[in-house]
């Protein structure tokens, strides 16, 4: 899986991790992307943000038709760096999210089961 920006049909430009499945042909197969980011520049600012609404999603990959894909490109390193540093940040928040999710339920598990205990 190699990082490309890729330019849609529609315009929109995404940077992501990206592998391409199926026939080789410009028309065939499919383009998965990972972690998927839209890019602007602001007051000479580079921002990324979420193209899809990863925290809903069960997967953090998209696969797409070839088709809808106009060429792809390859980031230069700084941007390339900036994208993996963005990606295994907001990765950790997340991880860290679920693991207080997780044992949040687990309390709550453990404080249903006390129910009918009288504590004194």
């Amino acid at each position: 899986m190699t990082v490309q920006i890729v330019r849609l049909k529609d315009g929109s430009d995404v940077i992501s991790q990206v592998s391409v499945h199926g026939d080789d042909s410009i028309y065939n197969g499919e383009v998965e992307l990972t972690y998927p980011m839209m890019f602007s520049v602001v007051n000479q600012n580079l921002v990324l943000q979420h193209w899809l609404p990863l925290a809903v999603m069960k997967s953090k990959s998209v696969k797409i038709p070839r088709e809808e894909v106009l060429c792809f490109m390859d980031p230069n390193d700084n941007f390339e760096d900036y994208y993996i540093s963005t990606v295994n940040k907001v990765s950790s928040i997340v991880n860290k999210k679920e693991e207080e999710v997780e044992e949040l339920m687990e309390a709550l598990d453990e404080l249903e089961n006390t129910k009918g205990i009288k504590i004194h």
